[in-house]
């Protein structure tokens, strides 16, 4: 059922989730990794933009983020929001890279997911979620969960709560690893313009019978 669920709202949205990633193929894991902090509490326009002027003021690896001048990185992920915290956590990044993995954070691919994430998290600025996006590009099994996954796995009647671990848990349980990441993209689409907090669309949506929150006239579940 859980495959299905995906499969009805990757047809609503009519769009594939791959064809929407902000990341083309080239880019290394670190760059990857830079680009999800530079993602955290703005949109996808313009964290996706700060990327790119980023990638135009200097080679996104661990040494150049740190012999780089802080007022130019700054001037070129202004526009993501709280740049002063994400140069912070960038730095801290590719600092602990260079001392702990020489310079390549790749190498979180080869040790546990535990010990990866656990590492990762070490750093101020790096949460779950972050570290589990991180993760997953480096190929560990991780299901990132931000609060439009949990509102839409709550409200479908998956878990009882909207908490990280509980959330995450059921789509790891119930998707094969390999649609770990379209899932991750579809649902945080779905979230943004069917599933919303505010007035979600239920007449639209091609979920509501098997939706708990629509059966129980917006009931919502709890934190």
């Amino acid at each position: 059922m859980t495959y299905e669920v995906i499969k009805r709202i990757e047809k609503i949205l009519n769009y594939h989730p791959r064809e929407f990633t902000t990341l083309s193929a080239g880019v290394d894991i670190f760059a990857k990794a830079v680009a999800t902090i530079l993602s955290q509490n703005t949109n996808d326009k313009n964290s996706i933009e700060a990327f790119k002027r980023l990638q135009k003021t200097l080679n996104i690896n661990p040494r150049e983020i740190l012999t780089t001048e802080d007022n130019l990185i700054i001037d070129a992920i202004r526009i993501s929001g709280l740049y002063d915290q994400k140069l912070k956590t960038i730095k801290n990044l590719a600092r602990k890279v260079l001392e702990d993995l020489d310079g390549d954070l790749s190498k979180l691919a080869n040790i546990s997911l535990e010990d990866a994430r656990n590492w990762l998290k070490s750093i101020p600025g790096i949460g779950d979620k972050t570290a589990d996006i991180i993760l997953l590009h480096l190929g560990h099994p991780t299901f990132p969960v931000d609060t439009h996954i949990s509102r839409i796995t709550c409200r479908l009647g998956f878990t009882k709560s909207r908490k990280y671990w509980e959330v995450s848990k059921y789509w790891l349980e119930n998707l094969p690893p390999e649609k770990y990441l379209d899932a991750h993209l579809l649902l945080i689409k779905f979230g943004r313009e069917i599933c919303s907090s505010r007035r979600p669309k239920c007449d639209k949506c091609v979920l509501n019978d098997i939706c708990k929150y629509y059966r129980e006239d917006g009931k919502d579940c709890k934190t």
